[in-house]
C-alpha cells in the first residue's frame, strides 16, 4: 500500500466511503450534521469523490474508525521480524493442533 499513487488511493478511499454509506440512512447522517438530505446528498454525489482525491494529494487517507494507523517504521519493523520469526520456526506460531 505504501506504493500506491494518490490516484489510487483516493479511488480506494472513495470505495471505501461509498460503500459504508450505502450501508447508512442519509436522514440520519444529515441529522446529526445539522444538514438537510439534499444537501448530503450533494455531498456525496457532486463532491465526495474530488474531496477524497484532494486528501490523498495532501498524503491522507480514508479509514475505517476503527483502524489503527502506525508510522511506516513501525510498520517496517513488524513486517520485517514477522518474515525472520517465520523463516525459522513457522511451526511454532501455526502449528495445528493434534
Amino acid at each position: 500500500m505504501a506504493d500506491m499513487t494518490a490516484a489510487e488511493i483516493g479511488r480506494r478511499g472513495y470505495s471505501t466511503f461509498a460503500k459504508r454509506i450505502a450501508d447508512l440512512n442519509q436522514g440520519d447522517i444529515a441529522s446529526a450534521m445539522g444538514l438537510s438530505d439534499t444537501t448530503v446528498s450533494e455531498l456525496k454525489t457532486k463532491h465526495m469523490e474530488r474531496a477524497i482525491a484532494l486528501l490523498a494529494h495532501c498524503g491522507l487517507k480514508v479509514v475505517d474508525v476503527k483502524a489503527r494507523c502506525m508510522p511506516e517504521a513501525t510498520y517496517q519493523f513488524l513486517t520485517a521480524t514477522h518474515e525472520r520469526v517465520m523463516a525459522r520456526q513457522p511451526s511454532l506460531i501455526w502449528e495445528e493442533d493434534k
